[in-house]
Parts: structure tokens; C-alpha cells; sequence
């Protein structure tokens, strides 16, 4: 993992963390990329680029945005993987599209956090962004990678959240199909605007709904893993499993493998194909090829 970018100037209606880690602060992308080699020398093969708004950076007194770093990045002959991590949906661009598009190293995962589905209670967070401009961008980056798996944040309970502004998410669920989903209850942070933008949902109803939206996103997870029964997918060693003899691993979709080891032991960090035999909710099960 690699930070590259530090601090948030998009001052969202609900987070602290412009306050907490101030402004945006970019490394070079000299400084950058020395510190990826060090770690492919060092026998990495998957590196994540980390970040609160990764697509906002910029190269420091000079034109270089985040399509040219992914550019340069992914360029590096011995990185196998390739992750980044949290891109703000606005300020995802054409260039960069087309960098995700580009790179069969990079990974088809991306954390696109929506917040919500309601144009009325995104206007209120202030992300800048409506409904239909994230459907669109999911649209561009599904054709860019026809295998791409999507996570998200949706935050229920959001000062003024009316019932129906509460089933914009449930549809953006169905239409997206996310692999996975991080979803919270709203509560208030020092400092910010959110809690003089609304009435405050009663926690008993903002509880009741955070269950129903992880009751879909349970049923959706699971289809989408259903899915890749049958497939053979590259999966990284992260470690050994909780059962003694398996092991278990991430594929490029950054979905979770459980499997059993070979005769011979596999080594932490290396790729090796399993065949997917069966899928759980949150994960993967499968036999090394």
C-alpha cells in the first residue's frame, strides 16, 4: 500500500475529515514511483495506491494528474496487480477511464462511494454530483471493463431522509449490482453542517432501514458469486486459511478465495489459478488448479 495523496478539500456535508487531516497534499511522482520499485525489488507483486480523494491528485508544481500517474504505475514491469482506492465520482475523468481501460494489470475493482441514490439527499451532503451523472459514470467504466466489480458507501438516516429519499438507494443497488457494500447510519461529527440541514431520523427507523439495504445488498453478493462458480480465477496468496491445509487468497475482483493447498505449499504473494466450486455471501470457495 502506497499513500500518495493525504487530506480532502471537497467538505461533504457529513465528514470530519477535512478538519481532522486538512487539505489535500500531493507527492511527487518521482517520489512516487521510487517507492513502488523499492517495493516490487522487495518481491511485491500487488500495489494499492491509497488515498482519501485519489483522483484528485496532481503533480506538485507541475501538469500530471492521476491518469498520468496510473500510466506511469502501471507501466513498471515487474507490478502484476494494480489497486486504487477511494476515487471521488465526480472528478473521475476521460483520461483516466481510458488508463483503467489500458492496463490489463490494473485491477477491475473500483470503491465508487455513492453516499445515497437520492438527488435531493446528495444535494444536502454536498458531493457535487446528481443520481444520473453516478449511473453514467458506472455506464463508461462497465464498458472500459466489461468485468469490472463495483463497491460503494450509502450512509441511511441522513438529517431530512424521507422515506422515499430512502428508496433511491434500494434502486441504485438493484440497477448497479454492487459486489459490495460498506452502509452506516448517519451520526453527527463536530463540526459539520449536516446536522442543521434536516430533521434527525429516529435511530429505531434509520436502524430498520440500514437492515433492509443489507438484506438486498446479502441476496445481490450472493447472485453475483454464484456467478463465478465454475470459473478459473488468478488468485493472490494472502495468508493461511482458518482451516488447517487451505489457504486463502484474493482474486483481481478482489473477491475473497478459500481453498485447499496442493501437495506442495504455496508461497504468500504468489498467483496461482483455482477453480471457483462454490460461492457464499462474502466469499468464494475453490480448488487450486
Amino acid at each position: 500500500m502506497v499513500t500518495f495523496i493525504v487530506g480532502c478539500n471537497m467538505c461533504c456535508t457529513f465528514c470530519v475529515v477535512p478538519t481532522s487531516r486538512g487539505a489535500e497534499r500531493c507527492r511527487a511522482m518521482d517520489e512516487i514511483l521510487r517507492e513502488v520499485r523499492h517495493l516490487l525489488d522487495y518481491g511485491f507483486v500487488e500495489i494499492e495506491l491509497l488515498g482519501q480523494t485519489v483522483n484528485h491528485w496532481r503533480q506538485p508544481q507541475g501538469d500530471g494528474d492521476f491518469a498520468d500517474l496510473l500510466e506511469a504505475v502501471a507501466s513498471l514491469p515487474a507490478l502484476k496487480r494494480l489497486r486504487f482506492v477511494t476515487s471521488y465520482p465526480r472528478d473521475f475523468s476521460p483520461r483516466m477511464i481510458e488508463q483503467f481501460a489500458r492496463h490489463s494489470n490494473i485491477c477491475p475493482y473500483l470503491h465508487l462511494p455513492a453516499q445515497s441514490g437520492s438527488d435531493s439527499v446528495l444535494r444536502r451532503m454536498g458531493r457535487g454530483y446528481s443520481r444520473a451523472d453516478y449511473s453514467d459514470l458506472v455506464a463508461a467504466l462497465r464498458l472500459a471493463r466489461i468485468d469490472l466489480a463495483l463497491s460503494t458507501d450509502i450512509i441511511v438516516g441522513f438529517p431530512g431522509e424521507s422515506e422515499e429519499d430512502f428508496e433511491a438507494p434500494f434502486d441504485l443497488l438493484r440497477e448497479v449490482r454492487f459486489s459490495a457494500l460498506c452502509a452506516f447510519k448517519y451520526s453527527p461529527r463536530p463540526g459539520t453542517a449536516a446536522p442543521r440541514l434536516g430533521p434527525p431520523v429516529e435511530d429505531a427507523v434509520a436502524s430498520e432501514r440500514l437492515q433492509r439495504l443489507l438484506a438486498l445488498q446479502n441476496d445481490i453478493q450472493l447472485e453475483l458469486n454464484e456467478e463465478l462458480v465454475g470459473n478459473e480465477m488468478e488468485v493472490l496468496i494472502t495468508g493461511p486459511g482458518r482451516e488447517i491445509g487451505n489457504w486463502v487468497g484474493r482474486t483481481a475482483c478482489h473477491r475473497v478465495v478459500h481453498f485447499p493447498q496442493k501437495t506442495a505449499p504455496a508461497e504468500l504473494g504468489s498467483l496461482i489459478p483455482v477453480q471457483i466450486s462454490r460461492a457464499l455471501r462474502n466469499s468464494l470457495l475453490g480448488v487450486a488448479v
